[in-house]
């Protein structure tokens, strides 16, 4: 059994390697930062607004997937392996609906990103109906990032934590939902409700 172990770890580094070559981008926005959380003390929105450090940037499906829907400035995403719906809001030229995109291809551009994530689940009468997540936290479980260049807003916020958040009540006030742990990340992650 010890001879095997050897052969497991190597493996499971291939792996990560070969994750790593196919999906190298994995954030949402090539260069900005966090300008606000989605939850505040003032406001309860959804969506996580990330700002272009340089004006209009280029924006990226953080999974792979299916856009189910868009609009002028607006797209959803449903991704093939996960019951979520990622919605990426003030898009210039997003996919278009239908398209079927990889994870790290760039879907539009923004210089001022909403990026929100719902989870969809049956209600008592069998009808859909979508949960909000707190989106730094969904990302954050996951091994993704907001840019792909580490930028902070400067402003202290507490979804610009990385791999540790401490999430504020406010957003359990809001309605919003922490991600389960997910397996995908390599590394430990550490969200927890304050």
């Amino acid at each position: 059994m010890a001879s095997v172990t050897p052969w497991v770890l190597g493996a499971l580094g291939a792996a990560a390697l070969v994750r790593a070559a196919y999906r190298p981008v994995r954030a949402l926005i090539a260069d900005g930062f966090v300008k606000s959380c989605a939850a505040s003390d003032t406001a309860c929105d959804p969506h996580l607004i990330v700002e272009g450090s340089m004006g209009s940037q280029p924006v990226y499906a953080v999974v792979g997937g299916v856009v189910v829907a868009s609009g002028p400035d607006w797209l959803a995403l449903v991704p093939n392996h996960e019951a979520v719906v990622l919605t990426y809001l003030n898009l210039t030229g997003p996919a278009a609906s239908g398209t079927k995109v990889g994870a790290g291809e760039q879907i539009g551009h923004s210089g001022r990103l909403g990026f929100g994530v719902a989870k969809i689940e049956r209600d008592a009468s069998g009808g859909v109906k979508l949960v909000n997540y707190e989106p730094t936290a969904w990302l954050a479980v996951r091994g993704l990032s907001v840019s792909a260049k580490k930028r902070a807003s400067g402003q202290n916020l507490w979804c610009e934590g990385g791999r540790t958040l401490r999430v504020p009540q406010q957003v359990a006030r809001c309605g919003l939902s922490l991600p389960e742990p997910s397996g995908w990340a390599l590394l430990p992650v550490s969200v927890t409700l304050s």
